[in-house]
């Protein structure tokens, strides 16, 4: 079976919209220092992490 990844979320908006779209997975870039607009701080990832938003589209909670 085919798992779908989406990567570089940057938001619970993001993430949520991925998840509901049907992907499997998301991704979130942490803590890199350089040009790329595609990483947020360790505060933003947690926060997406523990979204009930998000966890209730996955059934974790």
């Amino acid at each position: 079976m085919v798992k779908v990844k989406i990567c570089a979320n940057k938001s619970i908006e993001d993430a949520k919209m991925c998840l509901e779209a049907g992907a499997d997975i998301i991704g979130i870039l942490v803590g890199q220092k350089h040009s790329s607009n595609d990483f947020v701080d360790k505060k933003t990832a947690k926060e997406i992490t523990e979204c009930k938003k998000i966890n209730k589209i996955n059934n974790y909670n």
